[in-house]
């Protein structure tokens, strides 16, 4: 078979190479940390059933599994296709870059028997080619046991989940990720630095698998608030809320605690590209709209409507500002108000989440962003003092910085400043 895509030079043995190794580079946090994230928002806001990340080898005539969630995930994760033989429908979608949208994937005469056999529950299924330039990556696909559409709007969420995942599954980033996992896997002098990492290791996997169960717990009463509001049902619609709520609260908790294994055991890895601050500013206000409504608190809008790019990990800076807003929500009162606004200023742009809670006292701020500390005013509510932590971690990677304005009784505003993309935004 004949490549379907030329690639760079040097490029098709480490593909290859990437491709046989992926059950190594599944076993990376970085990439189940990605992977979890792109399910959970799958999950959240297209109500899917099973989703899974394959890699393609160089001329993208095989695929290997490597993260899964949902139905027979087991089965994917381990699963190896041929695609010319047993998914042909596939590889004019590698040479097009368009989706493969497949009405009932168990009885589809063009996939193969084995596949059919293997995946009888599956329905309506999506795959979506991951090519950068002309370089096959992989596949990013998900799906119902029922034949279930995905409407306009969802549809731009699962393109903008294809090229998330597409940015970061770049082979020269994934052997980057295999030479961290080779070397962690090497032998430590010290005893007790040796425990003290397998305790951690142990912690961070512990919460990792918390997150997916929580995703369907979200995306579920997302789900079902969904249904009541189209049948006009108002009954029982703050249980379902309060359910999401306090799923998205544990979320939260878990990935900031996964968040700081990676910055103390200095495992942060920034997989940046030029990309558009708005677009994750609106994404991170949708997933939490459902709470803003539960606490009454209106959100406000200010945007510059000709902001310029950035160059940004685009899961690193959604944790930034889903951090912020979480925060926001939780101090500001019933009918108060969060105003989320950008704009650019010189050579930066600058992004802001302000409040109209009860502030934050003049002596608390100079130490506000330090681990385990929390304001006066926070102590009443949940929290591990982590969050603004990270957010300064996770900002300060990125080169940029956060800085917070507060008066007692008039709320607060904290601003993250990211220096402006000098690079050219990537080839779609």
């Amino acid at each position: 078979m004949t490549s379907m895509c030329t690639l760079g030079p040097g490029w098709e043995h480490e593909q290859d190479m990437l491709s046989r190794l992926a059950p190594a580079v599944a076993k990376s946090t970085r990439v189940r940390s990605l992977a979890d994230q792109l399910f959970v928002r799958a999950r959240s806001f297209l109500h899917t059933d099973y989703e899974f990340l394959m890699l393609a080898d160089a001329k993208g005539s095989a695929l290997t599994g490597l993260a899964a969630h949902g139905a027979r995930a087991e089965s994917l994760q381990q699963e190896h296709i041929q695609t010319v033989r047993e998914l042909p429908l596939l590889v004019t979608a590698f040479q097009t870059q368009q989706p493969l949208g497949i009405a009932n994937f168990a009885h589809d005469p063009f996939i193969s028997p084995r596949l059919q056999r293997k995946y009888p529950d599956w329905q309506r299924t999506w795959m979506l080619p991951l090519v950068h330039g002309k370089q096959v990556i992989g596949v990013l696909g998900v799906g119902y046991t029922t034949q279930r559409e995905i409407a306009p709007r969802q549809f731009r969420l699962l393109q903008q989940l294809k090229d998330e995942a597409t940015q970061a599954l770049t082979p020269r980033l994934l052997t980057q990720v295999l030479l961290e996992s080779c070397e962690s896997c090497s032998p430590l002098k010290n005893d007790s630095r040796q425990k003290e990492r397998q305790w951690r290791d142990f912690l961070s996997t512990f919460a990792h698998d918390i997150r997916n169960p929580l995703g369907v717990v979200m995306g579920y009463a997302e789900m079902l608030i969904e249904q009541a509001q189209e049948k006009g049902v108002s009954e029982g619609i703050d249980l379902l809320e309060r359910i999401k709520h306090n799923a998205l609260l544990v979320h939260a908790l878990v990935s900031n605690y996964l968040d700081l294994t990676r910055v103390e055991t200095q495992r942060l890895i920034m997989m940046k590209q030029p990309l558009a601050l708005n677009e994750v500013l609106r994404r991170v206000g949708q997933l939490y709209e459902a709470e803003a409504r539960r606490r009454c608190v209106t959100v406000e809008w200010q945007l510059h409507p000709a902001l310029p790019l950035v160059d940004g990990d685009p899961l690193a800076l959604e944790r930034v500002f889903a951090n912020l807003l979480h925060n926001a929500l939780k101090f500001t009162p019933a009918t108060g108000r969060v105003t989320i606004s950008s704009t650019p200023q010189g050579g930066q742009v600058i992004a802001a989440v302000a409040d109209t809670g009860p502030g934050i006292a003049p002596a608390e701020l100079p130490w506000l962003f330090e681990k385990y500390c929390r304001a006066t005013c926070s102590l009443a509510h949940e929290g591990t003092g982590l969050g603004l932590f990270i957010v300064k971690s996770l900002v300060e990677a990125h080169g940029g910085h956060v800085t917070v304005q507060s008066v007692p009784g008039q709320g607060a505003c904290f601003r993250v400043v990211l220096p402006v993309s000098t690079s050219l935004p990537p080839v779609k």
